[in-house]
């Protein structure tokens, strides 16, 4: 089996909206939770702080941008895990004739 590690860190960099040749560095920023804990959390704050249907609508639509992007980021992994198993059957084919 083998991936082209090179070519994967170059697309999921593109993807993830930074130069293909940088060092990938991949996490969650948690936007869509950090929205619904102002709105169902005590920060010591007054309530009358937060509009709490504003929190929960910008957390669905964060959520759902999030969504995407790791959708995105599943299909390049997919599809180069399935040529990494398409060149490991090829082998296997070749050894066994």
């Amino acid at each position: 089996m083998s991936v082209d590690f090179e070519a994967l860190k170059r697309e999921l960099n593109v993807c993830m909206g930074r130069e293909p040749e940088e060092d990938l560095c991949y996490f969650s920023d948690n936007r869509a939770e950090n929205c619904l804990g102002f709105a169902f959390r005590d920060y010591g704050l007054p309530r009358d702080c937060f509009n709490g249907e504003a929190l929960v609508r910008e957390a669905a639509r964060l959520l759902e941008e999030e969504i995407l992007k790791k959708t995105e980021i599943l299909e390049i992994l997919k599809k180069y895990a399935a040529a990494s198993a398409d060149t490991s059957d090829t082998r296997r084919a070749a050894r066994v004739d």
